[in-house]
């Protein structure tokens, strides 16, 4: 499964360099996660390939640099209703947040809302298209 994340109308986006930003106004590839379960947690994986890391766990800078996950690459999705979920980093203090400067980090104290939209990519024409922004569970209650 693809999703996107969107924060205050901006989409989350890996950049080549690793860095996460959430300064895009319209989903394409690079706004587009790969979901992955890993028992209770979610893994997200960038269409670069690498997945989305929580520095140090959390309390610090998130990165999507890895190509092997391991626990600072697991996610807790708090889901709060159709369309809005949270992720707790694996240290389970911290959540994904966005700073002023739009760069994505795990130091959010407090739980923050995202939107999610499940999004697949057309295995024709290649373009991403939106399927829905109902809530979506992915881990298993």
């Amino acid at each position: 499964m693809k999703i996107a994340l969107k924060y205050n109308n901006h989409y989350v986006s890996a950049e080549l360099d690793g860095t996460v930003y959430a300064n895009r106004d319209s989903i394409g590839p690079w706004e587009t996660w790969t979901v992955e379960k890993d028992g209770n947690y979610i893994r997200l994986k960038s269409v670069h390939g690498f997945y989305l890391a929580a520095e140090l766990g959390g309390g610090n800078d998130v990165n999507a640099n890895r190509t092997i996950p391991g626990p600072w690459e697991r996610w807790k999705q708090i889901t709060f209703s159709e369309g809005h979920i949270a992720l707790e980093s694996w240290d389970g203090l911290h959540y994904l947040t966005v700073a002023s400067n739009q760069k994505v980090d795990a130091t959010s104290p407090t739980f923050v809302t995202l939107d999610l939209t499940v999004v697949e990519a057309d295995p024709v024409s290649g373009p991403l298209k939106r399927l829905h922004t109902q809530g979506y569970d992915f881990v298993d209650p």
